[in-house]
C-alpha cells in the first residue's frame, strides 16, 4: 500500500514538472514573438526604398513672365527612403508619394538648371533622403505658331455609289505653342479622317495630330495646342439608277393595250444618302388619254419631277405611247340638241349655238359599234357663272355616252362651246304676260 502511495506521488510530480517546463517554453515562444513584431512592425526605426517616384514640376506659369517654356525635365524619377513603423510603410507605394520641383526659383532665361527636389513625408514617417537631391530642367523661349489644318481621309472605300462631299470645317487653323526648340519640329497640323463604316451623312469628331517634316507623329507633354480635336459634318451622296415610268390620267389604257417608249429609259439620280435609300424619287409621268393623243399616237417631250433635294442626270424625256390593236377611235357627229347644261345659277341668263359637234371616242369594236349618234351628250357644267354675267366664254363640255358600254369608251379630246351671257329684261316678261 505505502509502495503504491510511494509511485502516485512521484507521477504527480513528473507532471508538475513538465507542466512547468511547457510553461516556460511557452513563455519564451511569446517573448520572442513580441520582440519579432516590435522590431519588425512597431520599431520606428524601419526603413524602406520607394524606387521610380515621378518628380512634378510645380509654378511653370511663373515662367511665362520670361516668356520661358520648359522643354526637358518632365518625367525625372528618383529613389526616395523613408523611416518609420514598418506598419506605416507598408501601406504606401511608390504613387503615394509626392516629389516636387520648384521652378520659380530659376533664373529668367534659357537654358539648363538644377531644381531641388522636395519630398512630401507621409505622416508617422520621416524621410531618410532621396537618390538625387536635385532634377535637371531645360528651359527655352517660348513661342506660338499657326497652322492650317490638313484634312487626311482614310478607308475611303464607301459602298457602291456613295460618295463623300465637301467637308466644311468650324475652324482650319491650329495654334501650337511651347518652346522654339520643339516648336520649329511641328510642320503641320493633320485632322485623320477616318470613314470605315460611313455610309450616309454623319456627324463626326476627329482629332488633330502634329506631324514633322519626315510625316513622323510629334508627342511632346512640353507642347500645346488648341483646338485639339474637331467636330464636323460629313456628308456623303448617293447614286442610283431609276427607271422612268408613267401611269395614265383615267385609267383607260394600260400596259396591256398601249405600248410605251421612254428615252431615256432610266436616269441617274444624286442626293443625300439617307434621302436616296428611302425610294421614290422620281415621279411617274402622266399621258392624258383624251389630249395628249393625237389619234392613236402620242408623242411628247417631258419635264421630269422629282423629289426635292436631288438632281437628275437629265431632266426631260421623250415618251410615245402608241394605242394597240384592241383599241379603236371612231368620230360621232352629234345634233345641237345633244348638247346640255347644268348647274344654272339663278339669275343667269345664257343663249348659245346648237350646232352639230364632232366626239372622238375610243374603245373595243364591239363597244364603238354599239353607240349611235342619239346615245351621245356633251354636257357644260354653268355652276361657275353668276349674274349679272354678260359676254360669250368658251364653256368646257364633259362628254357622256348613254349605253350599256359606256364605261367601256372612253372621249378623246377637249369640247369647248361658245356661251353667251346676256342681261334679262323683265320688261320683256310683263310685256308677255
Amino acid at each position: 500500500m505505502a509502495e503504491e502511495t510511494l509511485q502516485n506521488q512521484n507521477k504527480a510530480e513528473k507532471r508538475d514538472r513538465l507542466i512547468r517546463n511547457l510553461v516556460k517554453v511557452l513563455c519564451v515562444i511569446i517573448a520572442f514573438g513580441l520582440w519579432i513584431y516590435v522590431m519588425m512592425v512597431e520599431s520606428p526605426s524601419y526603413e524602406e526604398t520607394f524606387y521610380n517616384v515621378m518628380v512634378d514640376l510645380t509654378n511653370t506659369d511663373s515662367l511665362k513672365q520670361n516668356n520661358l517654356a520648359v522643354y526637358s525635365g518632365y518625367g525625372n524619377l528618383v529613389d526616395v527612403t523613408l523611416s518609420g513603423k514598418k506598419s506605416v510603410l507598408s501601406q504606401l507605394t511608390a504613387a503615394n508619394l509626392v516629389v516636387t520641383a520648384d521652378i520659380s526659383s530659376v533664373a529668367g532665361e534659357s537654358g539648363r538648371y538644377n531644381v531641388k527636389v522636395n519630398v512630401d513625408v507621409p505622416s508617422g514617417c520621416k524621410l531618410v533622403g532621396t537618390s538625387s537631391e536635385t532634377v535637371s530642367v531645360y528651359l527655352d523661349q517660348s513661342s506660338e505658331k499657326v497652322m492650317d489644318i490638313t484634312e487626311r481621309r482614310i478607308n475611303t472605300n464607301l459602298p457602291e455609289g456613295s460618295a463623300v462631299g465637301t467637308i466644311e470645317l468650324p475652324v482650319d487653323k491650329v495654334t501650337v505653342t511651347g518652346p522654339s526648340i520643339l516648336l520649329a519640329r511641328v510642320t503641320k497640323a493633320v485632322l485623320d479622317i477616318d470613314m470605315a463604316g460611313i455610309t450616309k451623312t454623319t456627324t463626326y469628331t476627329a482629332k488633330i495630330t502634329l506631324y514633322d517634316e519626315s510625316d513622323a507623329k510629334v508627342e511632346n507633354p512640353y507642347l500645346d495646342y488648341y483646338p485639339k480635336e474637331v467636330s464636323f459634318t460629313i456628308p456623303v451622296s448617293k447614286t442610283v439608277s431609276v427607271d422612268l415610268g408613267v401611269y395614265f390620267k383615267y385609267g383607260f389604257l394600260n400596259e396591256e393595250n398601249t405600248e410605251v417608249t421612254i428615252v431615256p429609259a432610266s436616269v441617274s439620280v444624286t442626293g443625300d444618302a439617307d434621302l436616296v435609300n428611302r425610294g421614290g424619287l422620281v415621279d411617274l409621268i402622266e399621258i392624258d388619254e383624251k389630249t395628249d393623243f393625237n389619234g392613236s399616237k402620242c408623242n411628247m417631250m417631258v419635264a421630269l419631277k422629282s423629289v426635292d433635294g436631288v438632281t437628275l442626270s437629265t431632266g426631260f424625256a421623250e415618251v410615245t405611247a402608241v394605242m394597240g390593236d384592241s383599241i379603236r377611235t371612231r368620230k360621232i357627229t352629234i345634233s345641237g340638241d345633244n348638247i346640255s347644261v347644268k348647274g344654272l345659277n339663278e339669275g343667269v341668263h345664257y343663249e348659245f349655238d346648237k350646232v352639230s359637234t364632232e366626239v372622238t371616242l375610243i374603245g373595243t369594236m364591239e363597244a364603238l359599234s354599239a353607240v349611235s349618234a342619239d346615245d351621245v351628250i356633251i354636257e357644260l357644267d354653268l355652276s361657275p357663272y353668276f349674274g349679272p354675267t354678260t359676254g360669250t366664254y368658251l364653256v368646257k363640255g364633259t362628254v357622256k355616252v348613254n349605253t350599256e358600254y359606256g364605261d367601256q369608251l372612253l372621249d378623246v379630246g377637249s369640247y369647248e362651246i361658245p356661251v353667251t351671257f346676256v342681261e334679262h329684261d323683265e320688261n320683256e316678261d310683263n310685256q308677255d304676260q
